[in-house]
């Protein structure tokens, strides 16, 4: 028999598929990814569940410890938005590290994808606006006033039309990073090793140059990365005068590297 359908309202749609019979939980993620890695490291798996807790945190951070048979896992809050592929990849990273092992690179990359997307990048700078603290010396240091020398290198540099961030010294010394711009709170921060006799004027003034340009070059967002250190940053960094100087005196120093 030869069957005549009568369609009264146009073109029908396409069929939806099916919604899934069900969408594992936040939890339901993680104390199964536990379970399978556990079996492969060889550890106890049975019985083991997870707790997960949300908290208002300034980052994308989480963090992850056994107790027991309770899987303890703490996550920002930011991560309720997260979709589930995603949430299973930061369970793999952190349970992977539980285990002192190292994740797939799969997962790595979804990771770093979803953080790195303009949306979730733009929600964290606004939780480190609003949640974070930014505490720091002083910009008026024992050899050198950051407040004049920003000044100075805005005028001779970039003809006076940077914004005034705040400035300041460390209040720890660090061995290693010399300085950083902190765009939630528009701060430079340096290294307040640098704030002495021994060390010369260049270098701090390179330094606090180096952490200006990263006002005026934003940190672009391409293909799921952070590109801090742009083609057009570096070549506006060899704009410093001494900028040869500086950077064999870093060097010399064991600095890291900007």
């Amino acid at each position: 028999m030869q069957v005549i359908q009568l369609k009264l309202f146009g073109v029908e749609p396409d069929p939806q598929p099916d919604p899934p019979r069900f969408q594992e939980s936040v939890t339901d993620i993680f104390t199964r990814v536990y379970r399978q890695k556990a079996i492969g490291a060889r550890r106890k798996s049975r019985g083991v569940n997870a707790e997960v807790g949300f908290r208002a945190w300034a980052n994308a951070n989480g963090r992850i410890r056994l107790g027991g048979e309770t899987l303890h896992v703490h996550l920002s809050d930011l991560w309720r938005a997260a979709p589930p592929a995603v949430v299973e990849s930061l369970a793999e990273i952190l349970v992977s590290k539980l285990f002192r092992q190292a994740p797939a690179q799969e997962h790595s990359d979804r990771y770093r994808e979803w953080v790195n997307t303009e949306e979730v990048h733009n929600e964290m700078v606004r939780l480190r606006r609003e949640r974070g603290r930014k505490s720091f010396a002083p910009a008026f240091g024992l050899c050198h006033d950051l407040d004049a020398l920003f000044d100075r290198l805005n005028q001779e540099y970039f003809q006076g039309l940077l914004s005034r961030p705040r400035l300041g010294w460390s209040r720890a010394a660090s061995a290693t990073l010399l300085g950083h711009y902190d765009p939630p709170h528009h701060a430079i921060v340096l290294n307040r090793l640098l704030d002495s006799p021994e060390i010369p004027p260049p270098v701090v003034e390179f330094v606090l140059y180096h952490e200006m340009l990263h006002i005026l070059h934003p940190v672009e967002l391409r293909g799921g990365r952070r590109h801090i250190h742009t083609k057009a940053f570096r070549i506006d960094e060899k704009r410093f005068a001494a900028y040869d100087e500086a950077r064999r005196y870093i060097r010399r120093r064991n600095w890291r590297e900007f």
